[in-house]
């Protein structure tokens, strides 16, 4: 059976199909609380001395797991290559994927001294999700807002995309990797071997 199931399939194609900043806003009370946590359990990249990189990275991918909806998230991104793909070659992708935005989320949070930020604005989307906007500080001192669009499901919460300047992650990574599989007759194989690749690169840097 595909590790993908019936639901997962239908919330991430309806994610596809909803434009940004479009519907009502909301208080969004328990998506705020849970945002706050979220943000909240990066505090420790900023600690004095800092931890070892192997220690950083593992708690990373581990808060990744924890707050993100990783299969929703891995579905929609390979778009219509996903329902050819079989088990194997998803659960390989779910995992290379989170691996290697596990290092470009750290690289992203690196713009600020400390994850202090506060509560903009919030909008009710359609299957489930809360758009919240954040505010942060960058090291030096320019304002970005941040979107996170929850979900909430099974009487929890995920985070399903992060917005920056209006640039969304999910539209952002399914458009780099359609391209990469139209290039190369939609060898889903291909495309993890190409973010191994990456993955091997980035941890010898900061090794």
């Amino acid at each position: 059976m595909n590790i993908f199931s019936r639901r997962t399939f239908l919330i991430s194609t309806a994610l596809a199909a909803i434009p940004l900043y479009s519907f009502a806003d909301t208080d969004a009370v328990p998506q705020k609380a849970f945002i706050k946590n979220t943000i909240n359990s990066f505090d420790f990249l900023f600690q004095k001395p800092p931890l070892e990189p192997h220690e950083t990275i593992s708690r990373i991918q581990s808060l990744w797991k924890q707050h993100f909806a990783t299969q929703i998230i891995a579905r929609f991104v390979l778009g219509k290559y996903a329902r050819t793909a079989n088990p194997s070659q998803l659960t390989r992708f779910e995992n290379i994927f989170t691996e290697v935005n596990s290092f470009s989320l750290i690289q992203r949070l690196q713009d600020f001294d400390k994850p202090e930020f506060s509560f903009t604005r919030s909008l009710n989307m359609k299957s489930n999700t809360v758009m919240v906007f954040t505010e942060f500080r960058t090291k030096d001192g320019k304002k970005i807002e941040i979107g996170w669009r929850v979900l909430h499901r099974n009487n929890s919460y995920r985070i399903v995309d992060i917005v920056i300047a209006e640039i969304s992650m999910l539209q952002t990574f399914k458009s780099e990797y359609n391209a990469y599989l139209r290039g190369n007759k939609g060898d889903i194989n291909a495309l993890i071997t190409e973010l191994e690749e990456k993955l091997l690169a980035i941890k010898s840097s900061v090794s």
